[in-house]
């Protein structure tokens, strides 16, 4: 059984830790590791909106055009870099112009909703 605890609603713990049962040492880790899982998926969720934010200023800084088959080794180079994990599994030299252009503008889209 497992509750979620937000930081916020912690403002006081009475932790007995002088003289823990086993249970209590184990109550205190379970809720130190969900602390700690929190904070590295805010963490994580803050990485990505940056990640995202960056792309789209990116894009619109070298005003990259948005049809389909307009500067597609500028959009390979923009996805590869803020988006490495994601498209060096799916090789883009593999895609046609049209296709890049395609899930460059579906990322383009997505990104501004950060």
């Amino acid at each position: 059984m497992s509750k979620k605890i937000k930081l916020e609603e912690i403002e006081e713990l009475d932790l007995n830790f002088d003289n823990p049962t086993h249970e209590e040492t184990l109550e205190h880790q379970r809720m130190a590791d969900e602390i700690m899982l929190q904070r590295r998926a805010e963490e994580k969720s803050i990485a990505m909106k940056l990640k995202y934010r960056l792309f789209r200023v990116d894009v619109e800084r070298q005003e990259v055009s948005l049809s389909v088959f307009q500067q597609t080794e500028v959009k390979r180079q923009l996805l590869e870099t803020y988006f490495p994990v994601k498209f060096s599994k799916q090789d883009l030299g593999k895609h046609t112009p049209a296709q890049i252009g395609k899930i460059f503008a579906k990322m383009y889209e997505y990104s501004k909703g950060y």
